[in-house]
């Protein structure tokens, strides 16, 4: 712990690793899913301090010291035990992932409807891994859903293939809203509703 004798009393450094080392297995080999300190703040987007506090408490089942090394250098927390002990209540709300799958389109497909604002949404932390994401909430779907109808979810909601929603839809002379060519069509739900009757 480099320049820290000149802010604390060596005596209360000394308290302090031995606090954190106290529950700590003293290893020759670090264990697979297992990283120092510094990686560990990266991997699960998590302050020093707050790891730091979770070793003292006892909350981590996985605390190694590696024989060799000293100081804080020689903590090796596991991953995965990390994002058990600090993982939040689910966030209620739907993925990219999730909207993907609700509406039946294709990835480019809830990339424009999330970019255009067609589908708002709220940039969100992730509970366990703490990284950005983008949660939809359900009135925004119902929002989106109430004006548009795309044709993967007719499809899947009549129990036939898009193809053959497509020639309907056609036939009654209903066409897509305009997207690029890699989108899944995308109909307004006013024109295509009575057509399919959903």
């Amino acid at each position: 712990m480099p320049h820290l004798d000149r802010l604390f009393l060596p005596e209360d450094l000394d308290n302090f690793l031995a606090a954190v080392f106290a529950n700590a297995d003293l290893v020759d080999d670090v264990p697979a899913g297992a990283f120092p300190l510094r990686t560990i703040t990266q991997k699960a987007s998590l302050p020093n301090a707050h790891l730091l506090r979770a070793v003292t408490d006892g909350r981590l089942e996985n605390v190694r010291r590696l024989r060799g090394n000293s100081g804080l250098a020689a903590l090796y927390l596991d991953l995965t035990d990390v994002l058990d002990a600090f993982e939040a209540p689910p966030l209620a709300g739907f993925s990219r992932t999730d909207l993907g799958k609700r509406l039946h389109v294709n990835c480019s497909t809830v990339s424009l409807l999330l970019g255009r604002g067609m589908i708002g949404s709220t940039e969100m932390r992730d509970p366990r891994t703490r990284q950005s994401l983008s949660l939809i909430a359900p009135a925004e779907l119902e929002r989106f859903l109430d004006r548009y109808l795309p044709l993967g979810l007719m499809a899947y909601e009549l129990g036939t293939q898009a193809r053959h929603v497509a020639a309907r839809l056609d036939k009654a002379e209903v066409r897509p809203i305009h997207l690029p060519e890699h989108c899944s069509r995308i109909y307004l739900r006013e024109e295509a509703a009575p057509i399919i009757a959903i």
